[in-house]
């Protein structure tokens, strides 16, 4: 920058101050190249690209762009090389103003999202609803995965849920099954999709349930104490519980426990 801006009052037509104009980096006299502007931006309000282009030299820019915002709307702006600097940008209903135009497209999405309840898909960068799979993809919104495909919701004989799905991952060879168990109460108590079934079996068995739950109503003493270093004190509770055992016995390899199939639509919960 040649030097610093001297605090004069900007002209009457200018569409922003000179303090905020002097947050654009260029490398010529900042004086100059702002009463440029203001004259070029004042003299083509009906033309914005024209105008744009015009300013394009004056602010050390590399010519026009253009991005379709998140409201169906414009934005026109100055490529000055990177996201996040600023530059001159055009929005129609909004006009000229000084900011970056990775910082306008970003609160255009915000501000979409929060009117909408959409996000941007993650993986292909469609609108979806967040509760959905993508429209447009198929995956998972918010993580660009695969979208998990259910297997069983089944009612233990103790009153808890579980529920099992495809997570489209694998690992080792092997498909990853997300689950849930819910106690008889709605409360979760496990969740997590990096559980590995036997090749020996089909992902949605009865045999599959049982390994999982072997995983699942583990308590202490049956295995290394580090096991439950990170689990939370619900999960504590509920591995020193009866309930526990008793499913631990239920539904052991040779138990007699039953899994009661429940509809998806009744025992599915958001993920």
């Amino acid at each position: 920058m040649g030097h610093e801006p001297t605090g004069a009052l900007a002209p009457f037509h200018a569409p922003f101050g000179r303090s905020t104009f002097f947050g654009i980096r260029i490398t010529r006299d900042p004086e100059e190249a702002y009463a440029a502007t203001c004259r070029i931006l004042a003299d083509h309000r009906a033309r914005p690209d024209f105008a744009l282009e015009r300013c394009s030299e004056w602010i050390s820019g590399f010519g026009v762009e253009s991005l379709a915002l998140a409201d169906g709307g414009e934005l026109l702006y100055v490529n000055k090389g990177d996201t996040y600097d600023a530059t001159l940008c055009y929005v129609p209903g909004r006009g000229f103003f000084v900011s970056s135009w990775g910082d306008v497209y970003e609160q255009a999405d915000r501000d979409h999202e929060s009117e909408s309840g959409e996000v941007r898909c993650s993986y292909c960068g469609e609108w979806s609803d967040r509760s959905e799979h993508c429209g447009s993809c198929g995956r998972d919104p918010a993580t660009g995965n695969p979208w998990p495909e259910p297997l069983r919701t089944v009612r233990l004989d103790t009153g808890h849920e579980l529920r099992t799905w495809d997570t489209g991952k694998l690992s080792a060879g092997r498909t990853c099954v997300g689950y849930e168990l819910r106690d008889a109460a709605g409360g979760v108590l496990f969740a997590g999709d990096d559980f590995r079934p036997s090749p020996l079996h089909a992902d949605d068995s009865d045999d599959t349930l049982r390994a999982l739950l072997g995983f699942l109503t583990l308590r202490p003493g049956d295995t290394d104490a580090d096991y439950f270093a990170d689990y939370s004190a619900a999960q504590l509770e509920f591995a020193e519980s009866s309930d526990c055992e008793q499913l631990a016995f239920d539904y052991s390899e040779d138990g007699e426990g039953t899994f009661a199939d429940i509809d998806d639509d009744e025992g599915r919960a958001d993920a």
